[in-house]
């Protein structure tokens, strides 16, 4: 696969690898890496939860001898390196102006390569990094190349801020782009509903010219099965009664006034909250129940009681993560722990605990952090992690789609588990809306393979 990547990225300036989590992303890009001759450096751009990973990429890969950095407490940037990989994370450069203006003077005084990691962090055209990477960075860049697992994510328009990083639709701004390629519907016909029919191959074909895009069915024949499971629970007495009054308190509302999305998301959250025994207000947490009445708590505890191997446990709100983690460190079951706001070298020894010591059994990640770009297998055997457990999740199909192949990849030799908890309404409705997402992001796939298949090529 990556060779069939390599010939297909072959003396392009811009281009951009979708293939699917756990095919050879940065070990490719690597590879090209070193077989420019004329960059220097290559200043990778990825989410902070794996900044520190393309640190050791080099090495783990066999190339040791590339000098490897990033963006940390000295804030220096390589402008005297003699060749070597700097990683940068996008929080920093949203977040930090001097980092932006530092960074670019960089790219117009070296031969720099830029690749953008994960891609969805500019999939908001309008955002300060998507604007400062398409209007200023990749001008001064000698090569760009952008990675992204899951190149549709919510809608057409996640494709439109990369498309124009790999220097396409030139000229065409988004409110343009939307209404060519996208369905509209919904509300006042504003809201976009899936892809306009008419023009899904044209878009396909400019994907095809300007991307690779790989699928671990077709080329990883010899991995095991990905099995989703749902555990229907029961909620507490106490659960039911503040379910029940918060869809009351909805209800009202509904025949009131009109009902704007902001408030529906409010009362999808705080719905799925109590589903967790969870109520937060002011920054407060309150619970329901006491850990051992916990319908999702006593699940995940079963599992483990029952299966074999070591098991990931996602969760979504910051006190359920810390609730997990007090629980099972009282089960003798040594977490590990992937949160916000980790400092790089505390993040890989969470992952090296997790994958190398016997006696770390479970390991509890934050959703957003724990999604992208970790290596979560374990070891051979009793050790091997292939289970996944949803305590919560969010509804960004990202995050999910990613996180599926944290544990499904390499040298994974089990049949992997993905168990959704069902405990009310609102975690069915949840699990319905990201199967949705993921039937128009795999139709999309499907139309670039047959454009491919037939070599419907606009490229010259």
């Amino acid at each position: 696969m990556q060779v069939a990547y390599l010939n297909a990225a072959a003396g392009r300036e811009r281009f951009g690898n979708h293939s699917e989590q756990g095919l050879g992303k940065t070990s490719s890009t690597l590879n090209e890496f070193i077989g420019f001759e004329d960059v220097d450096l290559n200043i990778v751009l990825a989410p902070s939860s794996f900044v520190a990973d393309w640190t050791l990429a080099p090495a783990e890969w066999g190339l040791g001898f590339l000098r490897t950095g990033m963006w940390g407490k000295q804030q220096q940037l390589p402008f005297n390196w003699e060749a070597g990989v700097y990683a940068i994370a996008h929080e920093t450069l949203r977040g930090s102006q001097r980092a932006r203006e530092a960074l670019l003077e960089l790219f117009r005084k070296r031969r720099c390569m830029l690749t953008f990691d994960e891609a969805t962090g500019i999939k908001k055209h309008s955002s300060l990094l998507a604007k400062y990477c398409v209007g200023q960075l990749v001008k001064e860049a000698k090569y760009v190349r952008i990675l992204n697992g899951t190149p549709l994510v919510q809608n057409v328009l996640d494709y439109y801020a990369p498309l124009r990083m790999l220097g396409q639709i030139d000229g065409m701004n988004p409110f343009a782009f939307r209404n060519r390629y996208a369905k509209m519907g919904g509300f006042m016909g504003k809201q976009i509903i899936g892809m306009n029919e008419d023009r899904q191959q044209e878009l396909a074909r400019i994907l095809n010219a300007c991307s690779f895009r790989a699928l671990k069915r077709d080329w990883r024949k010899d991995m095991p099965e990905q099995v989703e499971v749902p555990v229907h629970l029961d909620m507490t007495d106490k659960q039911v009664q503040h379910y029940r009054t918060m869809m009351q308190e909805f209800y009202a509302l509904v025949e009131n006034e009109e009902v704007n999305a902001d408030m529906v998301l409010t009362q999808r959250i705080k719905l799925q909250q109590i589903s967790s025994c969870l109520l937060m207000k002011d920054g407060r947490a309150f619970w329901l129940e006491e850990p051992a009445n916990n319908p999702k708590l006593k699940a995940a505890f079963d599992l483990m009681a029952t299966g074999h191997g070591k098991m990931i446990v996602v969760y979504f709100f910051d006190p359920s993560g810390r609730m997990l983690i007090e629980q099972f460190q009282k089960a003798g079951l040594n977490p590990a722990w992937i949160t916000g706001g980790m400092e790089p070298e505390d993040l890989i020894e969470q992952k090296r605990r997790f994958n190398n010591d016997s006696s770390c059994r479970i390991l509890v990640g934050q959703i957003d952090q724990t999604s992208r770009g970790h290596n979560l297998l374990g070891r051979k055997g009793n050790d091997r992690c292939h289970r996944i457990f949803y305590y919560e999740t969010s509804l960004s199909l990202m995050h999910v789609s990613q996180m599926n192949d944290r544990n499904h990849r390499g040298d994974q030799d089990e049949t992997c588990y993905l168990y959704w908890p069902v405990a009310s309404p609102i975690d069915q409705l949840n699990v319905d809306i990201l199967t949705k997402k993921k039937t128009m992001a795999e139709g999309m796939d499907a139309i670039v393979k047959e454009v491919r298949k037939f070599g419907l090529d606009p490229r010259p």
